[in-house]
Protein backbone atom coordinates (compact mmCIF):
# COMPACT_ATOMS: atom_id res chain seq x y z
CA UNK A 1 0.00 0.00 0.00
CA UNK A 2 3.36 2.26 0.35
CA UNK A 3 2.92 2.93 -3.22
CA UNK A 4 -0.66 4.45 -3.03
CA UNK A 5 -0.60 6.73 0.28
CA UNK A 6 0.69 10.14 0.26
CA UNK A 7 2.86 9.28 3.76
CA UNK A 8 4.54 6.25 1.29
CA UNK A 9 4.10 3.83 4.32
CA UNK A 10 2.39 0.90 4.73
CA UNK A 11 2.26 -3.08 3.90
CA UNK A 12 0.27 -5.02 1.43
CA UNK A 13 -3.11 -5.39 0.49
CA UNK A 14 -4.10 -8.67 0.08
CA UNK A 15 -5.96 -7.75 -3.13
CA UNK A 16 -5.94 -4.27 -4.50
CA UNK A 17 -7.91 -2.81 -8.24
CA UNK A 18 -8.01 0.32 -10.14
CA UNK A 19 -11.22 0.98 -10.45
CA UNK A 20 -12.00 2.49 -13.74
CA UNK A 21 -15.98 2.86 -13.14
CA UNK A 22 -19.18 2.39 -11.34
CA UNK A 23 -19.55 -0.94 -13.18
CA UNK A 24 -15.92 -1.99 -11.75
CA UNK A 25 -17.00 -0.83 -8.22
CA UNK A 26 -20.43 -2.52 -8.46
CA UNK A 27 -18.59 -5.58 -9.62
CA UNK A 28 -16.19 -6.00 -7.01
CA UNK A 29 -18.16 -5.02 -4.27
CA UNK A 30 -20.36 -7.70 -5.29
CA UNK A 31 -17.79 -10.49 -5.29
CA UNK A 32 -16.03 -9.09 -2.26
CA UNK A 33 -19.61 -9.49 -0.39
CA UNK A 34 -20.69 -13.24 -2.20
CA UNK A 35 -17.43 -14.10 -0.87
CA UNK A 36 -17.31 -12.59 2.64
CA UNK A 37 -14.33 -10.56 1.54
CA UNK A 38 -13.57 -7.72 3.58
CA UNK A 39 -13.76 -4.32 1.07
CA UNK A 40 -12.23 -0.32 1.40
CA UNK A 41 -12.17 2.00 -1.33
CA UNK A 42 -9.75 4.49 -0.98
CA UNK A 43 -9.49 7.76 -3.46
CA UNK A 44 -5.95 9.23 -3.60
CA UNK A 45 -4.65 8.04 -0.62
CA UNK A 46 -3.94 11.48 1.43
CA UNK A 47 -4.55 11.15 4.93
CA UNK A 48 -4.50 7.46 4.83
CA UNK A 49 -2.55 5.45 7.05
CA UNK A 50 -1.48 1.85 6.44
CA UNK A 51 -0.16 -0.45 9.11
CA UNK A 52 2.82 -2.40 8.32
CA UNK A 53 0.88 -5.75 8.71
CA UNK A 54 -1.18 -4.47 5.38
CA UNK A 55 -4.97 -4.91 4.82
CA UNK A 56 -7.01 -7.92 4.95
CA UNK A 57 -9.22 -8.19 1.95
CA UNK A 58 -10.01 -5.98 -1.17
CA UNK A 59 -8.77 -2.73 -1.28
CA UNK A 60 -10.14 -0.57 -4.55
CA UNK A 61 -8.68 2.58 -5.52
CA UNK A 62 -11.01 4.95 -7.51
CA UNK A 63 -9.53 5.78 -10.72
CA UNK A 64 -12.30 8.02 -12.54
CA UNK A 65 -12.04 10.17 -15.02
CA UNK A 66 -15.58 11.38 -13.72
CA UNK A 67 -17.86 11.14 -11.19
CA UNK A 68 -21.42 12.34 -10.95
CA UNK A 69 -22.35 12.65 -7.10
CA UNK A 70 -26.85 12.77 -7.30
CA UNK A 71 -28.48 13.64 -4.16
CA UNK A 72 -32.09 13.11 -3.01
CA UNK A 73 -33.92 15.18 -0.72
CA UNK A 74 -35.94 14.41 1.58
CA UNK A 75 -39.40 15.14 2.83
CA UNK A 76 -39.67 16.33 6.23
CA UNK A 77 -42.72 14.82 8.19
CA UNK A 78 -43.19 17.86 10.77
Amino acid sequence: MKNHTSFKIGGPADFFVKLKNIEQLKNVKELAFQKNIPFMIIGNGSNLLVQDKGIRGIVGKLDFNQLDIHTETRKSNS
